[in-house]
């Protein structure tokens, strides 16, 4: 099994490796690691053809039945473009990119550019040529990058192409968190066929109409202001996958900010998203406090938190203290372009157990937003809505896959 590793840390030495520990836990297959310490996605002339020629040594002279290029991301574009030069040799490619041409492709076609961007390629570097191979290629459908890139292995007719609902990016964490990688390095290390290793992983065939797909089209119809497509799609992922997919929940609660008018039906709109798994951040607040929000967008950039549409709040008290009236205040940056029919103003509510009463409406440019809550318990809960969403993704064409409406900083508590 010939594993080349993504990008990595190259600091670091053995640990950074892909598939080091699984690959040297199972000493009935042989192993060779593959790391490209340039980042140059294999393809740096300075050692590839001498690298190809090492392989070819080692592979031809060990006598094997069966050889297997294997690598996700970075190693998964290693893995097909050097496993086609090796006859009969079994491919498995976790997440790879189509190509590594940006300028035919666009940006958003491969991830870590930095050398390609200093670097001139003589040499296509398209994926369209399966060669005499077996494959098996695996893409979640966590990321709008993987599903393009899905799409494009497709338009190809290439062979092999299999979707794990629910799945990262970074495949083999996913197997690892779902209790199913060391199964799945069982039978690849006995030769077991790609398709039931695709079984073991949970995979289904990448049909062209398969929920990720669906999701891919229901987040540009998003983008568009197109909703009544777009429920058209995501209920054709629902219908197939079910509750398989987070990401699915995800893209669903993205929607359920950007539906009803301004001012309009929170209640019920609230209610659903509480039933919907999302992102979920803590916030730095003051001592004795403890701020969170749960949204489709919901992560911790430095002092910056990058929110979506719908956001569900919570404050509470960490140390004991008296109920009452205390006030929430923060800067919140909306975004200046934005989904066609979307709304920069920001209207919050109160939450559940008061009956989500609207508490104030704030323009886009408002320096600082102060929310007036009620503590009960020690604690408050609140509803932000901004409808709509900005997205370099979708906007431009680049990697930048957030889908954000909200960046919110500076946050106080008056009690």
């Amino acid at each position: 099994m010939v594993a080349l590793t993504g990008v990595g840390d190259v600091r670091e030495r053995l640990k950074s490796y892909d598939f080091y520990r699984t690959l040297t836990n199972r000493p009935q297959a042989d192993s060779l690691l593959l790391r490209d310490q340039s980042r140059s996605w294999f393809h740096n002339p300075a050692g590839r053809d001498a690298l190809i020629e090492a392989c070819r040594g080692i592979v031809n002279g060990g006598g094997y039945a069966t050889v297997t290029f294997l690598g996700i991301s970075m190693g998964a574009y290693g893995a097909l473009s050097l496993g086609r030069l090796f006859p009969g040799a079994r491919i498995l490619a976790m997440s790879p990119p189509f190509s590594l041409d940006t300028a035919r492709h666009g940006r958003n076609v491969v991830r870590h550019k930095r050398w390609l961007d200093a670097n001139a390629l003589h040499a296509p570097t398209d994926l369209d040529t399966p060669g005499e191979n077996e494959h098996l290629i695996l893409f979640g459908d966590a990321e709008p990058i993987d599903i393009l890139n899905l799409q494009r292995f497709q338009a190809v007719g290439f062979p092999g192409l299999f979707v794990c609902p629910g799945g990262e990016h970074n495949i083999g964490a996913t197997l690892q968190r779902q209790r199913r990688m060391s199964l799945f390095m069982d039978r690849l290390a006995a030769a077991a066929p790609l398709e039931e290793l695709a079984a073991v992983a949970g995979a289904y065939p990448a049909y062209g109409a398969c929920h990720a797909v669906q999701m891919l089209r229901a987040r540009a119809h998003l983008y568009r202001g197109e909703m009544v497509e777009a429920d058209h799609c995501l209920n054709l992922a629902r219908w197939a996958v079910g509750e398989a997919s987070p990401h699915l929940s995800l893209l669903s609660l993205l929607r359920l900010g950007l539906g009803a008018p301004q001012g309009s039906a929170v209640e019920a709109v609230a209610r659903q998203a509480r039933h919907l798994p999302g992102r979920s951040v803590a916030v730095p607040v003051e001592e004795g406090w403890e701020l969170s929000f749960r949204s489709s967008e919901a992560r911790q950039i430095g002092g910056t938190t990058v929110l979506g549409p719908l956001v569900l709040g919570s404050l509470r008290r960490t140390v004991p203290g008296p109920d009452g009236a205390c006030t929430l205040s923060f800067r919140a940056e909306a975004p200046q372009l934005h989904n066609a029919t979307g709304w920069r103003a920001l209207e919050v509510f109160g939450g559940e157990a008061a009956g989500y009463p609207c508490l104030l409406t704030a323009g886009p440019a408002e320096e600082r937003v102060e929310i007036p809550l009620e503590l009960r318990d020690g604690a408050a809960e609140f509803v932000l809505r901004r409808g709509c969403f900005a997205s370099g993704f979708d906007e431009k064409g680049s990697d930048d896959q957030f889908a954000w409406s909200t960046k919110l900083r500076e946050p106080r508590i008056a009690a």
